[in-house]
Protein backbone atom coordinates (compact mmCIF):
# COMPACT_ATOMS: atom_id res chain seq x y z
CA UNK A 1 0.00 0.00 0.00
CA UNK A 2 1.31 3.41 -1.04
CA UNK A 3 1.93 5.64 1.91
CA UNK A 4 3.37 9.06 2.35
CA UNK A 5 5.41 9.98 5.40
CA UNK A 6 6.67 13.56 6.83
CA UNK A 7 7.57 15.15 9.60
CA UNK A 8 4.69 15.63 12.60
CA UNK A 9 4.21 17.53 15.30
CA UNK A 10 2.28 17.15 18.73
CA UNK A 11 0.29 20.42 18.99
CA UNK A 12 -2.29 22.20 21.67
CA UNK A 13 -4.09 24.93 21.37
CA UNK A 14 -6.43 27.21 22.98
CA UNK A 15 -10.29 26.15 23.77
CA UNK A 16 -12.53 27.61 21.41
CA UNK A 17 -13.71 30.09 24.53
CA UNK A 18 -10.35 31.55 25.10
CA UNK A 19 -8.36 32.94 22.35
CA UNK A 20 -4.82 32.27 24.24
CA UNK A 21 -3.30 30.48 26.88
CA UNK A 22 -3.81 30.10 29.92
CA UNK A 23 -6.31 27.26 29.62
CA UNK A 24 -8.38 25.68 32.48
CA UNK A 25 -6.48 24.62 35.13
CA UNK A 26 -7.41 21.34 34.73
CA UNK A 27 -6.92 20.78 30.87
CA UNK A 28 -2.85 22.49 31.59
CA UNK A 29 -2.33 19.98 34.70
CA UNK A 30 -3.08 16.73 32.28
CA UNK A 31 -0.81 18.02 29.24
CA UNK A 32 1.25 18.46 31.52
CA UNK A 33 0.96 15.32 32.97
CA UNK A 34 1.37 13.92 29.59
CA UNK A 35 4.28 15.86 28.45
CA UNK A 36 6.10 14.56 31.87
CA UNK A 37 5.34 11.07 31.07
CA UNK A 38 6.08 11.32 27.45
CA UNK A 39 9.51 13.24 27.68
CA UNK A 40 10.37 11.38 30.76
CA UNK A 41 10.14 8.09 28.81
CA UNK A 42 11.36 8.85 25.46
CA UNK A 43 14.51 7.19 25.23
CA UNK A 44 12.81 4.17 26.14
CA UNK A 45 9.96 4.63 23.63
CA UNK A 46 13.05 5.10 21.28
CA UNK A 47 14.51 1.29 21.55
CA UNK A 48 12.75 -1.76 20.71
CA UNK A 49 10.50 -3.23 20.92
CA UNK A 50 8.52 0.23 19.72
CA UNK A 51 8.14 1.35 17.11
CA UNK A 52 11.10 2.83 14.79
CA UNK A 53 10.04 6.02 14.08
CA UNK A 54 9.36 6.65 18.10
CA UNK A 55 13.28 7.74 17.19
CA UNK A 56 12.47 10.49 15.08
CA UNK A 57 10.97 11.86 18.09
CA UNK A 58 12.75 15.04 19.08
CA UNK A 59 11.89 16.45 22.12
CA UNK A 60 13.90 19.99 21.47
CA UNK A 61 12.41 20.62 18.31
CA UNK A 62 11.22 23.59 17.49
CA UNK A 63 8.63 25.80 14.28
CA UNK A 64 9.32 28.66 13.72
CA UNK A 65 6.36 30.87 14.60
CA UNK A 66 4.77 28.25 17.26
CA UNK A 67 5.44 29.10 20.88
CA UNK A 68 6.10 25.90 23.14
CA UNK A 69 3.30 24.64 25.26
CA UNK A 70 4.39 26.10 28.72
CA UNK A 71 4.58 23.28 31.07
CA UNK A 72 6.91 21.64 27.76
CA UNK A 73 9.34 24.13 28.29
CA UNK A 74 9.43 24.23 32.03
CA UNK A 75 9.97 20.24 31.62
CA UNK A 76 12.51 20.94 28.90
CA UNK A 77 14.49 23.70 31.28
CA UNK A 78 14.34 21.16 34.18
CA UNK A 79 15.78 18.20 32.68
CA UNK A 80 17.59 19.00 28.97
CA UNK A 81 20.36 21.52 29.23
CA UNK A 82 20.23 23.41 25.88
CA UNK A 83 21.82 22.27 22.85
CA UNK A 84 23.89 24.82 22.31
CA UNK A 85 25.38 24.16 26.32
CA UNK A 86 25.74 20.49 25.83
CA UNK A 87 27.50 21.24 22.47
CA UNK A 88 29.47 24.18 24.02
CA UNK A 89 30.69 21.38 26.95
CA UNK A 90 31.29 18.83 24.34
CA UNK A 91 33.68 21.04 22.01
CA UNK A 92 30.89 19.67 18.80
CA UNK A 93 29.18 22.67 16.75
CA UNK A 94 25.81 22.71 16.69
CA UNK A 95 23.59 21.29 13.94
CA UNK A 96 22.51 23.76 11.27
CA UNK A 97 19.13 24.43 11.20
CA UNK A 98 17.21 24.17 8.37
CA UNK A 99 17.09 27.96 6.74
CA UNK A 100 13.59 29.32 6.85
CA UNK A 101 13.20 29.55 3.17
CA UNK A 102 13.56 25.80 3.37
CA UNK A 103 11.14 25.37 5.70
CA UNK A 104 8.60 27.47 4.02
CA UNK A 105 8.75 25.84 0.68
CA UNK A 106 8.77 22.17 2.58
CA UNK A 107 4.99 23.22 4.37
CA UNK A 108 3.74 24.74 0.87
CA UNK A 109 5.02 22.07 -0.50
CA UNK A 110 2.85 19.72 1.85
CA UNK A 111 0.05 22.28 1.41
CA UNK A 112 -0.46 20.98 -2.48
CA UNK A 113 -0.20 17.61 -1.52
CA UNK A 114 -2.90 17.91 0.98
CA UNK A 115 -5.11 19.58 -0.77
CA UNK A 116 -5.08 17.49 -4.29
CA UNK A 117 -5.36 14.58 -1.44
CA UNK A 118 -8.87 15.98 -0.31
CA UNK A 119 -9.75 16.97 -3.85
CA UNK A 120 -9.04 13.21 -5.06
CA UNK A 121 -11.04 11.48 -1.57
CA UNK A 122 -14.31 13.79 -2.70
Amino acid sequence: MPTFTGPAIATTRPSRRRSVWPCPASTYRRLSLLVDQLFTKIEQLQRPPFHPKWKEFAVRASVAGWTRFRGAQEWLDRNMPPTAAVSAASGAAPAPAAAPRENDALYREFLEWRATRTKASR
